[in-house]
């Protein structure tokens, strides 16, 4: 549960930074049901792009460890990116496997 709420906070931080960039009509919602990526998604390949970077700022800045976020393994089963919630898990899980939290 530490580890879900951790990534979340993670990932609710990389979306205030993407926000900061775009028009208000424009920003994510940070709502673990928001749909990143696909039909319906909230961010363009450039946005999430900047998500992930963010992302793994924040990672890097709360913990000292580098992490990737999205490698050639994932693009194989269902994508991770989908939504906030299931980014957020993937997270959690990457945090468990660098020992983060």
């Amino acid at each position: 549960m530490q580890d879900l709420n951790c990534a979340q906070n993670l990932v609710f931080r990389a979306i205030d930074e993407l926000n900061a960039e775009l028009p208000p009509s424009e920003q994510v919602k940070k709502s673990l049901a928001t749909v990143l990526l696909g039909e319906g998604g909230s961010v363009d390949s450039m946005g999430f792009l900047s998500l992930a970077m963010y992302l793994q700022k924040a990672v890097l800045d709360a913990y000292d460890v580098p992490i990737a976020i999205a490698d050639e393994s994932l693009l194989a089963g269902a994508s991770p990116f989908h939504t906030v919630e299931t980014l957020v898990q993937h997270l959690a899980r990457l945090l468990q496997h660098a020992h983060c939290t």
